[in-house]
């Protein structure tokens, strides 16, 4: 204002420039134009004491209420951990027909109120079960049994399956609440919608179609203080003449987790989709969604998928295609639909992705899916808690797959137009995000449901928070030794340490009670004093933010020094001498002051495709249990405990391992299936090659076998092998292994060195081979062309005179050590007419 009075111009002039300078000086803060990094949020395990979680709300205090599928509300304070059981409700199963759903009363604080959606216990009939919407009441942390106010009630007939169970509030007060569509999908993996008498379960029209059924939809009513409830005037049937009053989204097949923002009261929900894996002329792929609703409406299921793409109406006994369900004209024809026969139009997904790769989505990445819906974040610029997630996130929608183990952001614009989608802290890992809540202090919380469905030991609920300014270093110890004679000259280091913000850290070095005993980045340090020692260090940033690492050694008892000496440390022939040396500290040598039958020493036949963890030797693997470990296997299966599919044991047990089965349990988990195990039907994994799930069918199938057989050898001699004409899957690997355990020393317990030679059939498949360069693995072998290659790690060629090739093709092929440009260490020249091919090596020595 002062600069205008200085500037003499037109009236006209003055207002414009003060019009401009208004604008300037009001315009809204922008956003960071950029996502934070990953190392800017932290994951803190608040408690790990759950079993079968399955979702929580956080009160305006800030305390967090947790139910568990088997009955058990837990009341948790999320800055100490500290949990407590406030009642266990009586169920019908402690399963997804368990305690599935929760909601606090928009005035929890003063009422106490809390909402509850589970199965009711003592159902007439073994195969239906009803679902209760019900009001408690939280007495001094206890829940009171006896003031249940009854409201709602959702008989599922047949039950089998999609219970969904998710509740919420708007800011109106209105409780909503999903419900699955309670159909088997899994004569049909597209549209369920089987007209045929005596298979009513695998018809969704039924439910999720059926506008006087509660089933397949999201439920929305107006609790009253006295525990009855009203109808909002805008749901989707309000006056209850053309279907059930309390419908507000209809369409569903299991709608999992739902989120109402109640800054808008707009509806966003995850769908767990059908399981076909490829498009078809019964219709679509299946697909998850992710859905917004600003008002009640209709969203497809049975008839539509993903965006609208419609199936086929097919007549199941002759299946016959009889028409495709039309989005401009749905109609549900079904005998067993008692409510409209003339469907609301359908509302697309705002986001929808398949088991492989989607075109529209592809950040979503291929595999099981699990859609789960989670919350929007609103930045609040007058909190004043330092662990808030930053503006960049403000209006933003968070998502999660189960199976995938991702978190998504969604950037949105006016709450339902999808601008971006980012990934969120892709550089850690989530163990099956199952729910996710913002608090009041703008930290996301969020429950690990763990690797398995059932009997979880990893289920936890953690805490994310965002670093605003700097950051703590974070120490660590790499220590040359955690065991040895005395004086024990301890070699220590801080290199591994590091600071997110690059800043140049100090150290300070402590041993027990002994402070400050270095500053420098590596140092040694010599104890004289037998026993147990913890050492500390603390690295320190500039601004004086610090982290510690402590680790212990024992003076006292040098770690023995077991080793196996072989000709070559990889591979078997006919013959292969051995001899075992142990030398200890204190104890002396093997055949000197050690006795031979101190040394155990044992030969373990394993299969041929076994393989080792590290070089360090530490655990025995097969290749398939490595893949089966990579993949998404144990959200459905466990390997001696059913789940929501068979164990792998019980695998086994059923199917002979042979070529037939291996190639059709490979098909299978590639393709998808059903009908083996019951009603589940298994997803697909496209993702994986058929040699991939052939390895992991023989570790299942190798499961049904008595235990590897193994006998005890001296300790030297020489071991004879079966040889001969070996066929593929009889060619066995060995597994030759030392073991002494001392007698302790100066205070310190005896230790146990187990050295681990895994000995190779010397036949090698393509399956062996890694790192691939312009080069792919089928039917076990290596196929590639010229320029490509692919690499062997940590074998032995030590005393090998010559590598024989299986070939078929024309070029050259060059073996190199370690690298592809290293060391050539032989050649050969193929052609098509070339079935063996003899290559001299030289090894260097």
């Amino acid at each position: 204002m002062i600069i205008l009075k200085k500037i003499i111009v037109s009236h006209k002039m003055v207002s414009l420039i003060a019009i401009i300078l208004l604008v300037g000086c009001f315009r809204p803060k922008q956003k960071l134009l950029t996502a934070p990094e990953d190392s800017r949020f932290k994951k803190t395990v608040i408690t790990e004491d759950l079993f079968w979680p399955m979702g929580f709300e956080i009160s305006d205090e800030g305390i967090i209420y947790l139910i568990e599928s088997g009955g058990k509300l837990k009341i948790i304070d999320p800055s100490t951990g500290n949990s407590k059981i406030a009642g266990t409700l009586q169920l019908f199963e402690p399963t997804e027909y368990g305690l599935i759903g929760m909601a606090l009363d928009p005035d929890f604080l003063n009422n106490h109120w809390i909402y509850f959606q589970y199965g009711l216990p003592n159902t007439i009939k073994r195969d239906s079960v009803t679902f209760q919407i019900s009001r408690f009441k939280l007495i001094a942390d206890s829940l009171d049994l006896s003031s249940e106010k009854k409201m709602v009630q959702i008989p599922y007939a047949n039950f089998c399956c999609h219970t969904a169970g998710s509740m919420g509030f708007d800011s109106k007060g209105n409780l909503y609440f999903s419900t699955g569509d309670n159909t088997n999908a899994f004569e049909t993996t597209y549209s369920p919608s089987d007209e045929r008498i005596g298979h009513e379960i695998a018809n969704a029209l039924r439910s999720a179609a059926n506008s006087r059924d509660l089933r397949g939809k999201i439920l929305r009513i107006h609790p009253e203080p006295n525990g009855s409830y009203t109808i909002p005037k805008d749901n989707l049937f309000a006056d209850g003449i053309n279907g059930r009053p309390e419908i507000y989204i209809m369409g569903c097949r299991n709608p999992y987790r739902i989120y109402i923002d109640k800054q808008t009261d707009i509806l966003y929900w995850g769908e767990v989709g059908p399981d076909a894996d490829k498009d078809s002329v019964r219709g679509p792929k299946g697909y998850d969604e992710f859905n917004i609703a600003k008002k009640a409406g209709f969203y497809g299921w049975p008839l539509f998928i993903g965006n609208n793409k419609p199936y086929k109406r097919i007549n199941f006994e002759t299946g016959e295609l009889v028409s495709t369900f039309d989005d401009k004209n749905p109609i549900n024809y079904s005998r067993l639909n008692n409510g409209i026969k003339e469907l609301p139009l359908p509302n697309p997904a705002v986001i929808w992705y398949p088991y492989d790769s989607s075109k529209e989505f592809p950040s979503f990445g291929v595999g099981g899916r699990t859609a789960i819906g989670g919350p929007l974040y609103h930045f609040d610029s007058d909190s004043k808690s330092k662990g808030k997630f930053p503006e960049y996130f403000d209006g933003c929608w968070f998502i999660a797959d189960w199976m995938r183990n991702f978190i998504k952001v969604v950037h949105l614009k006016e709450g339902e137009k999808i601008t971006s989608i980012d990934s969120f802290m892709s550089s850690s890992s989530f163990k099956k995000p199952i729910d996710m809540a913002f608090g009041k202090d703008g930290n996301l919380y969020m429950i690990e449901y763990g690797s398995n469905w059932i009997s979880n030991t990893d289920s936890r609920l953690v805490r994310i928070e965002y670093i605003s300014g700097n950051r703590n270093p974070i120490a660590e110890i790499s220590s040359q030794g955690e065991y040895g004679a005395l004086p024990f000259n301890v070699t220590l280091s801080a290199k591994n340490s590091m600071d997110p913000d690059k800043d140049s850290l100090k150290y300070l070095w402590s041993i027990d009670n002994e402070k400050n005993i270095s500053d420098r980045e590596n140092f040694s340090y010599n104890i004289s004093t037998p026993g147990k020692h913890d050492i500390t260090l603390t690295a320190t940033d500039p601004s004086g933010a610090i982290d510690k690492k402590s680790i212990s050694v024992y003076a006292g008892n040098a770690m023995p020094d077991v080793h196996i000496s072989l000709l070559n440390e990889t591979f078997y022939w006919e013959k292969v001498p051995y001899s075992v040396q142990v030398i200890d500290k204190e104890d002396g040598e093997l055949g000197k002051e050690i006795l031979s039958n101190q040394v155990f020493v044992q030969l373990t036949t394993m299969p041929r495709n076994t393989l080792l963890t590290n070089k360090k030797n530490e655990k025995i693997f097969q290749r398939g249990e490595v893949f089966i470990n990579e993949s998404d296997c144990k959200g459905c299966h466990s390997v001696n405990e059913k789940s929501i599919g068979p164990s792998f044991e019980m695998i086994a047990k059923k199917y002979e391992n042979n070529d037939s089965n291996l190639s059709r349990l490979a098909e299978k988990i590639l393709r998808g299936g059903n009908g083996s195990w019951g009603n589940q039907a298994m997803a697909p994994h496209p993702q994986l090659t058929k040699d991939r799930t052939t390895e992991m069918v023989k570790y299942i199938l190798s499961l049904s076998k008595p235990k590897t057989s193994y006998r005890k050898l001296d300790i030297q001699g020489v071991i004879s092998f079966p040889w001969g004409n070996l066929q593929i899957g009889k060619e066995n690997n060995y597994l030759l292994s030392a073991s002494y355990k001392d007698k302790g020393a100066f205070q310190v317990d005896p230790i146990i060195v187990v050295k681990n030679y895994l000995l190779r059939y010397p036949k090698l498949y393509g399956d062996d081979f890694e790192d691939l360069f312009e080069s792919n693995i089928r039917d076990h072998k290596l196929l590639g062309r010229m320029g490509s290659y692919a690499k062997l790690s940590n074998i032995d060629l030590a005393s090998i005179k010559q590598i024989v090739l299986k070939t078929n093709g024309n070029g050259i092929i060059e073996i190199h050590l370690d690298n592809f440009d290293g060391t050539l260490i032989g050649e050969a020249k193929v052609n098509s007419l070339d079935k063996l091919i003899i290559v001299p090596v030289n090894i260097p020595s």
